[in-house]
C-alpha cells in the first residue's frame, strides 16, 4: 500500500557572524533565567522558558524570523504590567493545537512585549546590529539551494515541498527562490478555495515547482504527487513532524519518499534535533519505517524543551551525557512499545484460529467490489468508466462528485499489483477518488426494489464504536429487516430496482420507531464485544506502565534516602534532595495521568446513523419460486447432513441464506450457493456471488437442484468461476449477472435423492 521512505539530517554549516548571532541569544536568554531563578518565582521561571523557546525557534527557523520578532518589539515601546503572562501562554499554546497561525503569531508578539524590558532594549538591539552583518549571505539558504538544485539536476520534474513553521520564514524563502522556479504558497490565512487553487497550480506539470508551506496550511492538504519534503526547520512538537511527512506518505503516493531534515550545525538546538535524529534513525533499524508514525510517543515537546533548557546553562563538554539521559528514555518509551506491540500480537494471534482466516477471506472487501461499485456508481450518476487499456480504466466522474473533487476525469487501476507497476494511482478504499463516490452514496436514501423472495423495508445501517479519544474503534455496516432480522448491506447486490409506489412517509416512521430497540441492541452488543476484547489489552497496558514508573520511582527513592543520610555532611545535600522528591512526584503526576488515560480510552460509546432504506417488492411468482428456494435448500442441508461424517462436522452446517455473503450455507469444509428449479433452468449468479467465488477459490461450491419439489437431483460443482469461466454470459442488470445457459453439458450429471 506505501512505498518506502528515506531520512536524511542536513546539518548546515554557518558562518562565524552567524555563529555570534546564535551566541548572543543563548546568552540573552541564559541571563533571563538565571535572574529568574534569583528571584524564585516559579511563574517567571516558567515565562522566561517559554520566551527563550520562542526566540530559540525563530532563530533556528530563519534569522528573518528573529528579526522580525525582535524589531516588532523594539516597534512596540510599551510594556503593560497588567498582561495576564500565563493566560497568554495558554492561548498560543491552543492556537498551535489549532492551527491559528494569526493568533500564535499575535499571542507570540504579545509574550515578547511582556518580556523583553525596556531595559533589555540595548542588547536586543545588539542582536540586530549582528543579523545585519549577515546581510545577504544566509548559510541556510545558501544549503537550501543547493540541495534543491541537486534533485532538479537528477529529476527536473520533481515536485518538492518545503515546510516552516513561520510566515515570517515562508515569505522570505518564497521572495528568494522565485527568482530562479516557479513557487507557491500556502499558509494558514488561505481560505480553502484559495488552497485548492495553489494546489492545483503546484500539481499541474507546468506549474509550480516548489510549494512553500506551513504547518496550519499543510492541515488536512493531501500532496502525494510530490515525493520530496524539505523540512527547512524542525518543529519541537515530534507529533507534527509525522503529520509533515503524512502530506506525501499517505495512500496514493507511488514513489519513494525522500526527507531532508534542516538542522544548524553548532548551535544548541541544532545540536538536540541532530541528536533526536540520529535516534530515529537508529531505531528505524528496528522498526522500520513504523518509526516515523511514533516519533511523537516516543520523545515529547517537555522532552526537547528540558533538554534545551539543561543545555543552555551545562557546558559544552556535558552535553553528551545530558542527551544520553534522554536516550536513556527514550529506550525506556521504546521497551514499553515493544511490549504493548507483543501483547497485542499475541491478542492477535490467539484468536486468529482457521475458521477466523476462513471468515476474514469470506467478507473481505474485493478490487473486483471495488471496481463494481465504482462502475454501478459513475453510471447511475451520469458519468463513465471505459478501459483505456489493459486493466487501466478511465473514470469520467459525474457532475457534483467532479465539483467536490476540483477534477472531472480520474484514471487509475483496479488492481494493487498493476498499480505499484505503473504510474497509474490505486483505485481502491483509501483513494481520495472512491472514498468521495463511498461517502456520496452513504447519504441517507430511500429507494424501491423487487426481489425473488423477499417484501417489505430494509434499514441500512453504519455502526460504530467509539473510544474516549473520540477514534472509532470497530465499525460496520448492518441492514435490518421489518422483524428485526440482520442481514449482509451486500443484499444491495441482489436487489433490482422497481417502479413501484413508496410508502407514506408515515408508514417509514412507524417501523424505524419499532426497530429502535433492536438498533440499541445490536449497537451496545459491539459496544460490549469491543470490550471485551480489549479489556485484557488495557490491564495488560496499564501493568507494563505501571512496572515501568514503579522502577523508575523506587531507584528515585533509593537516591533520596542517600540525600537525606548525607544531608549533614554538607548543605549541597539538601538542594539535591529536594530535585529528587520533586521528580518522584512529577513521575507519580505522570504515572496517574496515564494511568486515567487509559481508562479514558477504554471508554466506549456506541454511534450509529442511517445511510439507507430499500423498500422490496416481490415478485408477481413470488409464493412459488419461494416454494422452489426452500425444497432445493432443505435438500441441500439434508445432503451435507449425511455427508458429515460426526456430530462435530454436522454442528458446522449452517443455513446463511438471510444473511447475503454471496452463499447460502456454511458447512464444514466449503461454502454453497444454492440455485433450485421446478425442474430445471439457466443458472444466474449475482455479480456478488460471482466476485465471492473468484475469491473463495477451491472452498467455494455451487450446487444446483433440479426438480426441487418433487425428486431433487443436486449437481455440486467446486470453483464455478473456473469451471464457467469461458462459458459465462456476462448480462447487464442494475449491476450484472453471469448466465451459464449450457452448465449440463460442462458438468455432466449429479446426485438424486434416494440414489
Amino acid at each position: 500500500m506505501f512505498p518506502p521512505r528515506e531520512s536524511k539530517t542536513v546539518e548546515v554549516p554557518i558562518s562565524k557572524v552567524e555563529v555570534e548571532v546564535h551566541e548572543m541569544l543563548d546568552e540573552f536568554i541564559a541571563k533571563k533565567l538565571y535572574r529568574a531563578r534569583l528571584k524564585g518565582d516559579s511563574r517567571e521561571i516558567n515565562s522566561v522558558r517559554f520566551l527563550g523557546i520562542i526566540l530559540r525557534k525563530r532563530a533556528s527557523s530563519s534569522l528573518h524570523a528573529l528579526r522580525a520578532s525582535l524589531e516588532n518589539r523594539l516597534r512596540r515601546m510599551s510594556y503593560d504590567t497588567q498582561v495576564d503572562i500565563e493566560k497568554i501562554i495558554k492561548d498560543l499554546r491552543e492556537a498551535e493545537e489549532e492551527f491559528d497561525e494569526e493568533e500564535k503569531e499575535k499571542k507570540e508578539q504579545e509574550l515578547l512585549s511582556k518580556l523583553i524590558l525596556p531595559d533589555e532594549f540595548k542588547e536586543i538591539s545588539a542582536i540586530l546590529k549582528k543579523i545585519s552583518e549577515v546581510g545577504e549571505k544566509d548559510s541556510k539558504f545558501e544549503t537550501l539551494l543547493e540541495w534543491i538544485e541537486r534533485i532538479k539536476s537528477s529529476d527536473p520534474k520533481a515536485k518538492i515541498v518545503v515546510f516552516t513553521e513561520y510566515r515570517d520564514t515562508l515569505s522570505y524563502l518564497s521572495k528568494k527562490l522565485s527568482q530562479k522556479y516557479r513557487i507557491a504558497t500556502i499558509d494558514g490565512s488561505l481560505t480553502i478555495e484559495a488552497r485548492k487553487q495553489k494546489l492545483e497550480y503546484f500539481r499541474d506539470p507546468n506549474g509550480a515547482e516548489i510549494m512553500i508551506c506551513t504547518d496550519a496550511a499543510g492541515e488536512g492538504i493531501d500532496m502525494q504527487f510530490s515525493n520530496i519534503e524539505i523540512n527547512y526547520d524542525l518543529p519541537w512538537n515530534p507529533t507534527k513532524l509525522e503529520q509533515r511527512m503524512g502530506r506525501v506518505h499517505r495512500i496514493g503516493q507511488e514513489k519513494k519518499v525522500y526527507y531532508y531534515n534542516f538542522v544548524i550545525k553548532g548551535t544548541l538546538d541544532g545540536y538536540i534535533l541532530a541528536k533526536l535524529l540520529d535516534k530515529i534513525e537508529n531505531i528505524r533499524g528496528a522498526l522500520e519505517d513504523r518509526i516515523y508514525d511514533i516519533i511523537g510517543t516516543l520523545v515529547s515537546e517537555k522532552d526537547l524543551n528540558e533538554l534545551f533548557e539543561e543545555l543552555l546553562r551545562a557546558p559544552k563538554e556535558r552535553w553528551e551525557a545530558e542527551v544520553k539521559k534522554l536516550d536513556d528514555v527514550v529506550e525506556k518509551r521504546k521497551k514499553i512499545l515493544d511490549k504493548i506491540d507483543r501483547l497485542l500480537a499475541g491478542y492477535r494471534l490467539d484468536r486468529t484460529k482457521l475458521e477466523d482466516l476462513r471468515k476474514i477471506g469470506r467478507e473481505a472487501v474485493d478490487e473486483n467490489e471495488v471496481k463494481r461499485f465504482v462502475e454501478i456508481f459513475v453510471n447511475h450518476r451520469g458519468g463513465r468508466v471505459k478501459r483505456i487499456s489493459e486493466e487501466i480504466y478511465e473514470v469520467i466522474l459525474p457532475r457534483d462528485i467532479a465539483y467536490e473533487l476540483d477534477r472531472s476525469v480520474v484514471r487509475g487501476a483496479f488492481s494493487r499489483d498493476l498499480a505499484l507497476k505503473t504510474t497509474y494511482p490505486y483505485l481502491a478504499l483509501g483513494n481520495k477518488a472512491v472514498m468521495t463516490m463511498i461517502k456520496d452514496a452513504m447519504k441517507e436514501r430511500v429507494a424501491i426494489f423487487r426481489h425473488p423472495y423477499l417484501k417489505g423495508f430494509i434499514f441500512f445501517l453504519r455502526i460504530s464504536v467509539i473510544d474516549g479519544k473520540g477514534q472509532e474503534r470497530f465499525g460496520r455496516f448492518v441492514g435490518i429487516t421489518e422483524d428485526g432480522s440482520v442481514v449482509d448491506p451486500k443484499i444491495v447486490w441482489d436487489l433490482e430496482p422497481d417502479e413501484a409506489e413508496l410508502p407514506k412517509p408515515a408508514a417509514i416512521t412507524e417501523v424505524v420507531e419499532k426497530l429502535e430497540k433492536k438498533v440499541s441492541e445490536i449497537a451496545l452488543s459491539d459496544v460490549e464485544n469491543t470490550s471485551r476484547k480489549l479489556e485484557e489489552i488495557k490491564e495488560k497496558s496499564k501493568s507494563i506502565i505501571f512496572s515501568f514508573y514503579s522502577e523508575e520511582i523506587a531507584k528515585l527513592d533509593e537516591t533520596a534516602k542517600e540525600y537525606e543520610r548525607k544531608m549533614a555532611e554538607a548543605p549541597h545535600y539538601s538542594r539535591l534532595l529536594k530535585s529528587t522528591q520533586s521528580k518522584i512526584n512529577n513521575l507519580r503526576e505522570e504515572l496517574n495521568a496515564k494511568l486515567k488515560e487509559i481508562d479514558e480510552t477504554y471508554k466506549f460509546t456506541p454511534f450509529y446513523e442511517m445511510v439507507g432504506i430499500a423498500y422490496v417488492v416481490p415478485f408477481e411468482d413470488y409464493d412459488a419460486k419461494r416454494a422452489v428456494e426452500l425444497a432445493g435448500m432443505n435438500a441441500v442441508m439434508e445432503y451435507e447432513r449425511n455427508r458429515a461424517t460426526t456430530e462435530d462436522e454436522r454442528s458446522k452446517i449452517k443455513n446463511v441464506s438471510y444473511e447475503f455473503r454471496g452463499y447460502d450455507i456454511e458447512s464444514f469444509d466449503k461454502v454453497i450457493e444454492v440455485k433450485s428449479f421446478k425442474t430445471t433452468g439457466v443458472i444466474e449468479l449475482t455479480s456478488n456471488e460471482w466476485i465471492v467465488a473468484s475469491r473463495l477459490g477451491e472452498y467455494y461450491w455451487l450446487y444446483v437442484v433440479e426438480n426441487a419439489l418433487e425428486n431433487p437431483k443436486i449437481t455440486p460443482i467446486q470453483n464455478p468461476v473456473k469451471v464457467f469461466g469461458d462459458v459465462a454470459e456476462r448480462v447487464p442488470k442494475v449491476e450484472y449477472r453471469y448466465v451459464v445457459k449450457n452448465w449440463k453439458e460442462v458438468v455432466g450429471g449429479g446426485y438424486e435423492r434416494g440414489n
